[in-house]
């Protein structure tokens, strides 16, 4: 349902959206979506933002867990497995 209202806008800005579209209804409907859209998406933004900062501290502590977890073996590890085989990190070749 359409409610019928009536604005006061500076003529610059009227001929601006005119220049968009005759239907000045149209734009300004579209605006007006297009802005609140901007505004909720915005608030959840912060919404998320201030989650994400309350738990920081534990997302930071498993980012942390899992990238020792990934890392390769470091020096003075004599082997690491490779499916089957074991790659030698010092000295010679694949050994089977």
């Amino acid at each position: 349902m359409r409610v019928k209202t009536s604005i006061t806008l500076p003529k610059q800005l009227l001929s601006r959206l005119d220049r968009v579209d005759k239907n000045r209804s149209a734009v300004l409907e579209r605006a007006a979506v297009a802005y609140l859209t901007q505004l909720e998406r915005q608030a959840r933004d912060l919404k998320d933002i201030a989650i994400i900062n309350r738990n920081a501290e534990r997302l930071n502590r498993e980012a942390m867990d899992t990238l020792e977890y990934q890392q390769l073996p470091r020096h003075g590890a004599s082997s690491t497995w490779c499916g089957d085989r074991v790659l030698k990190t010092r000295g010679s070749s694949v050994l089977s």
